[in-house]
């Protein structure tokens, strides 16, 4: 119980620190830019036709290409800086212990993780308030955008794939978007916080940043082959395959590998927080 609360105080201190830090607001600023930049068009579409916008849409977010860019660029701005290393660190250290300091940071993650999805899901909600409906079952305007049949003066720049729509019930798009979306956030900075730790260095922004520019390179290549290798596109309702009858990834298998490196990842950070490491 006392390394339990000792985990828990250093993970709040590390949270209110980072709450307050310009870099936190501006990675969070560009996720809802890019939340705006892709809903609003379906937004206005719902306003001028007077129609519902299933939030099912917010599933989609995980598919487009721009949005999980900036999604995990903001991400990678926020963990880059772990293992922490400002002035605080010695007084948390003393207080909690090697073991309990690292295992804080791990917390942090998750909570950070699950906060930034939910800011992505409310603004969502606040873009389409007035013409916005939690019904099991999509809409006009999706379905109309997914065979390319708006109006041409309403540009949306969201993909939206019919057989996803075939496939998918919007509740159930946005369980596996929501969860997985989080679990691959979760495996991202655990990665970064990892190599970190172990090299002493930046070597896990390196391999964040490897992470995404893998994603933009398997987008235009061989896809069915390569992105089995490519998490940051797990999340997405266009490319797991539910009903295991393509190449793409199967839902077991992404959640059995993103578990896979969270354990290992998790370990490391545990074998580099001994005490005497000279890691920490």
């Amino acid at each position: 119980m006392n390394f339990i609360r000792k985990t828990l105080a250093t993970t709040g201190c590390q949270l209110y620190n980072t709450f307050f830090h310009p870099k936190f607001y501006t990675s969070v600023l560009l996720v809802l830019m890019a939340v705006f930049i892709q809903i609003k068009p379906y937004a206005e579409v719902a306003n001028d036709f007077n129609i519902d916008v299933n939030f099912g849409i917010y599933s989609l977010l995980y598919s487009d290409a721009l949005f999980v860019t900036v999604f995990f660029i903001s991400l990678l701005l926020i963990f880059s800086e772990l293992p922490f290393k400002n002035a605080q660190q010695i007084f948390l250290l003393t207080r909690s212990g090697r073991r309990a300091w690292c295992v804080s940071q791990i917390f942090y993650i998750v909570v950070i993780s699950v906060f930034i999805t939910l800011a992505a899901m409310l603004f969502t909600m606040l873009l389409l308030a007035g013409n916005l409906t939690f019904d099991n079952s999509w809409d006009k305007v999706i379905i109309s955008a997914a065979y390319q049949k708006l109006p041409t003066e309403y540009e949306t720049v969201l993909f939206v794939s019919p057989e996803t729509l075939v496939v998918f019930t919007p509740h159930r798009a946005i369980l596996w978007s929501t969860l997985c979306g989080i679990l691959c956030s979760i495996t991202f900075g655990l990665i970064i916080f990892a190599a970190n730790l172990a090299s002493n260095t930046s070597l896990g922004v390196l391999l964040g940043s490897v992470l995404i520019s893998a994603y933009w390179l398997f987008l235009y290549t061989d896809k069915y082959f390569l992105i089995w290798f490519s998490p940051l596109e797990w999340a997405s309702v266009n490319t797991i395959n539910l009903k295991h009858n393509s190449q793409m990834p199967t839902p077991e298998f992404a959640i059995s590998a993103l578990f896979a490196i969270c354990v290992f990842s998790v370990i490391t950070i545990l074998f580099c927080s001994r005490k005497g490491s000279k890691t920490v």
